[in-house]
């Protein structure tokens, strides 16, 4: 009885990273006073959710799913754009913020829709295709992360994980710092 919501909620699940990244958005625009700032594009978001749900269902619970995506989407591009004001930095430094985020996700993500798809091609069990897919999309991932870690960890992150992990557990340090 649960088919009919599978649809809805992978439109929802892909627009998880807006919901977090509005999210963060919020936290800056009420830590620096910017509260009325935030305020009418809440009302905007609110709106939209209501007017995207609207339409949406004229289409069924994919279309409502649909609306509320735009409306996420839509509060994104708004908060980003509030705190991008607040923190004097453009469009440009948040991609470069999002790059590793983003190669991490095409790696994992390409490896668990090939493998996923292959499993459902043979009738796989769902538990085996859970197990299958969490193996596969981990090893691209290892090998990414042991041969070009620049591509999936920032700078700034490895110094983080030097100063935390390596510099508590000497023999853990790498050879090289």
């Amino acid at each position: 009885n649960w088919v009919e919501v599978i649809v809805p909620l992978q439109i929802l699940s892909a627009s998880l990273l807006f919901r977090m990244s509005y999210k963060m958005s919020d936290s800056l625009a009420r830590a620096t006073g910017a509260v009325y700032r935030r305020a009418w594009r809440q009302l905007i978001y609110a709106s939209v959710v209501l007017i995207g749900s609207y339409l949406g269902q004229f289409w069924g619970l994919h279309g409502v799913a649909c609306g509320v995506c735009f409306a996420l989407v839509t509060n994104f591009l708004m908060m980003g754009h509030l705190s991008l004001q607040l923190t004097d930095l453009t469009w440009s430094d948040m991609l470069k913020a999002h790059k590793h985020g983003l190669v991490l996700g095409l790696i994992t993500g390409l490896m668990s829709y090939a493998l996923v798809s292959l499993c459902r091609m043979y009738n796989v069990p769902s538990i085996f295709t859970l197990i299958i897919t969490g193996a596969g999309a981990a090893f691209p991932l290892a090998i990414t992360l042991f041969y070009f870690p620049s591509l999936i960890v920032s700078t700034e992150l490895k110094e983080l994980s030097d100063t935390l992990i390596f510099k508590r557990f000497k023999k853990l340090q790498p050879k090289n710092a």
